[in-house]
């Protein structure tokens, strides 16, 4: 089989990466909430990516040094751990903690999500063949249409906070819906994808 060439997943699997995304979507809206009530109250954007990453990161360090360690990153290679620890780990998340110490959770929520579904669709496209069923056009449109309607509501009154918070979720989601695809593109286990990148982001944070 060609090392680019993705198996038809069954239903069972499907089902799953249903429930996944799901728990994801989950998982990070209230990640939002929580986060900007944190940045209200007394919490630095940096204080918040070492929270998420020096506790990941020592809880997975053991996993990084099993796959290989230091010498080749976990086996995947310095050049794309450091592309992975970029798109998903400290970079990342210090843009969203920035922009959530400027912006209303609502914001983060909807420019970071939608641009990322739209990252996501199109790259598939480009780097897996896929094709853009009727039912991803309808999607399209609704995501296109939610941002577009959002813009619109969020242009009335901007504050330069407000504005430089968004352009922060907007890099943020740039960056980040670039994650998935690199890992399936890559081939690379979740799990280990994630203990390079909580690991290197651990280390780059330490001072």
């Amino acid at each position: 089989m060609d090392a680019n060439t993705n198996p038809t997943p069954t239903p069972r699997l499907r089902q799953l990466a249903i429930l996944a995304m799901l728990g994801s979507v989950a998982i990070y809206g209230v990640n939002f909430v929580i986060s900007r009530h944190a940045v209200l109250n007394g919490f630095t954007p940096f204080d918040l990516a070492a929270l998420r990453f020096g506790f990941s990161g020592l809880i997975l360090l053991p996993l990084f040094l099993r796959q290989g360690g230091f010498s080749d990153c976990a086996g995947v290679g310095w050049g794309r751990g450091i592309l992975l620890a970029i798109m998903s780990g400290a970079p990342m998340s210090l843009l969203q903690m920035t922009g959530l110490s400027l912006a209303p959770a609502a914001h983060g929520a909807t420019i970071g999500p939608g641009i990322v579904a739209l990252i996501s669709l199109l790259g598939g496209v480009y780097l897996f063949g896929g094709t853009i069923t009727r039912q991803a056009i309808f999607g399209l449109a609704i995501v296109l249409a939610g941002l577009a309607c959002f813009a619109l509501g969020a242009t009335s009154a901007p504050t330069r906070d407000v504005l430089l918070g968004d352009l922060c979720f907007f890099l943020m989601a740039i960056i980040w819906g670039g994650y998935p695809l690199a890992v399936q593109k890559w081939r690379i286990d979740p799990l280990v994808a994630t203990s390079v990148l909580c690991v290197l982001s651990m280390l780059s944070l330490i001072h």
